[in-house]
């Protein structure tokens, strides 16, 4: 299973993890799996392209574990935080037995 958590602080995302492996079908034919991954290499992407990293932000994208943190708080990263976490809720309402999202205010 898939468990992402979100953060919010003061009604923004602070942090979004994203971790596991959905096995919703074995590897290569796991569409939970390959939406998820396809989503979080996107919005690194755009992210890198925004300067994220460069602002003293936090990204991280490996097998199986990806995690973002905002230190530096943009619109434009909230924007895309917000559209990833959107397309997880849509790949969660899909495969809701593989993914779980979790969300706290701190």
């Amino acid at each position: 299973m898939t468990h992402v958590d979100v953060v919010y602080h003061a009604g923004q995302i602070q942090s979004i993890k994203v971790e596991g492996h959905a096995g919703q079908d074995e590897y290569g034919k796991d569409l939970a799996c390959a939406g998820i991954s396809t989503a979080v290499v996107g919005i690194y992407n755009m992210l890198e392209v925004k300067g994220f990293m460069k602002d003293g932000n936090l990204a991280n994208v490996e097998s199986g574990y990806s995690y973002f943190e905002i230190f530096n708080n943009r619109e434009d990263y909230q924007i895309i935080l917000e559209t990833l976490l959107k397309i997880l809720e849509t790949v969660e309402y899909s495969y809701e037995q593989y993914v779980k999202i979790n969300t706290r205010e701190v």
